[in-house]
Formats: C-alpha cells, sequence, structure tokens
C-alpha cells in the first residue's frame, strides 16, 4: 500500500511540514522547549493559516466556522512521521509530580467548592473526599467519647446546684429573685437530669457502637487496621471504667443518705 507520505504527495490540500516536537512524559502542553515546536505553537501557525485563507465566499478546510453552513467545514489531521525514545524521568520525579498535580488540584477544588457549594467533585477526587469525610467522623466520636466525663462532670454540677437552690427556696432560706420562676429553675433542673442521663446512654452504649462502626468505614476505605486501634480500645476502656465510678459514687451517696 501506499504510505502516508506518498498520499500527501498527491493530496490537494495544503500540507505543512512541522517542526519536531517533543512531548515529555509529564506535560503534553510544555510551553518552552528549545528549538522544538510545542502545542501552543503549532496551534498558533494553524489560527496564522486560518487568518490568512479565510475565505467567506469560498470555504476551505481552514475557514471559521459558520453555523449556517457545514460546506468546507473540516479539520486538520497531524501525521506522526517518527517516534524516537526520550530519557524516561525517574520514579521519584513522576512521584513528585503528581503529588503536586493533586496538591494544585484539590486546592482549585476546595476554592471551586467554596464558591459552588453544589459543584459535583471530580471522580478520580471522590476516593479522597471519601476518606477524608470518614477519617473526620472517626475522630469527632472518639473525641466526643473522649471528653464525654468532663461534660458529664460539669453537667452533674450544675444539676447538684439547682437542686439545692430549689430546696433552699422552698424551705425559705433563700429569696427567688423577681425576674426569675420556681418553675423556671425546675424545668432546667429537669433539663440538667435528663442530659446526665443521656451522657451516661452515650458513654456506654451509642458512642462505642458508633466509633466501632465508624472504625469499620474507615478500615474499609483504606484498609488501615492499625492507625486508630489502640485509641478506640482504650477509650472504650475508659468510658466504662468512668461509668464504674458513676456507680460507686452513686451507692456511697446513697449509704450516706440512708445512715
Amino acid at each position: 500500500g501506499e504510505s502516508v507520505e506518498d498520499l500527501l504527495k498527491l493530496s490537494k490540500q495544503t500540507v505543512i511540514s512541522l517542526p519536531a516536537m517533543t512531548l515529555s512524559a509529564k506535560d503534553v502542553n510544555a510551553t518552552a522547549l528549545e528549538g522544538l515546536a510545542t502545542v501552543t505553537e503549532i496551534q498558533t501557525v494553524i489560527g496564522n493559516l486560518e487568518r490568512e485563507n479565510r475565505s467567506l465566499a469560498k470555504p476551505n478546510w481552514l475557514s471559521s466556522y459558520n453555523p449556517a453552513s457545514t460546506k468546507g467545514v473540516g479539520g486538520f489531521i497531524v501525521h506522526v512521521s517518527k517516534v524516537e525514545d526520550g530519557a524516561a524521568p525517574s520514579q521519584e520525579a513522576l512521584r513528585a509530580f503528581a503529588d503536586q498535580q493533586r496538591t494544585t488540584a484539590r486546592r482549585n477544588f476546595n476554592s471551586s467548592y467554596t464558591t459552588y457549594i453544589r459543584t459535583t467533585p471530580p471522580v478520580w477526587l471522590r476516593g479522597d473526599i471519601k476518606i477524608l469525610d470518614s477519617t473526620l467522623i472517626l475522630e469527632g466520636i472518639l473525641s466526643t467519647l473522649v471528653n464525654l466525663p468532663s461534660q458529664y462532670k460539669t453537667t452533674l454540677q450544675e444539676y447538684t446546684d439547682l437542686d439545692k437552690t430549689i430546696k433552699d427556696i422552698k424551705s425559705g432560706n433563700i429569696k427567688l429573685p423577681n425576674d426569675i420562676t420556681v418553675k423556671e429553675l425546675e424545668a432546667e433542673h429537669t433539663k440538667s437530669q435528663n442530659k446526665l442521663i443521656k451522657l451516661r446512654l452515650d458513654n456506654t452504649e451509642s458512642l462505642p457502637d458508633q466509633l466501632r462502626n465508624a472504625h469499620q468505614a474507615y478500615i474499609q476505605l483504606t484498609g488501615d487496621s492499625r492507625t486508630y486501634a489502640d485509641k478506640i480500645t482504650k477509650a472504650i476502656k475508659a468510658a466504662f471504667k468512668f461509668e464504674e465510678q458513676i456507680l460507686e459514687e452513686e451507692k456511697k451517696s446513697s449509704a450516706d443518705s440512708s445512715s
């Protein structure tokens, strides 16, 4: 059969020999390749030819696109006559470049997402987003469980103070300010009591279960079963130990009341 070169010689179409062009493994849109044509330069050459050959009367393959008529509208073909192997970049260079591209893409995505909240993330970024979401959920639950004893103690102090205040008011030991009613204090007292009950349930049931489930979801996404394992075990063990302390204090308080 005939070669592409032979067909080009016989072609009645405009044929242009472009200078040699090098494409690196990292950037196919290089703009500074010494002595060689770049993609931008090729586009510039074709753009110049289009302007030079522009004709509304006689459309040709370089004419501007006319939506009213597709006659004569085509394109161009770039024939690669020779390919030579170049020096391959090192694994370190490729890895560094890939990391830099990911970082840039994430920054651009985060910036766009801030402006356009409903933007759908690209497919290649969704895996990273799922892992980040899973990590944030896991660390959030873990932090809540670890800090629960402090929250419980604060709420217990509020409950105790309200209990004492209400008893003192009813016994006449203290006078209630005009802008506060006993009913309001009792409502706050009940609210604190319910919060204490919920915190204890969260401490021994809800949060440990949520933490285990979140950890499993994290492992399924990352394959990492070690990073949080010890922290989770210690947090759950500390949670049940704190519940034992509460029970001991309740028994002690009950014994003191009985005596």
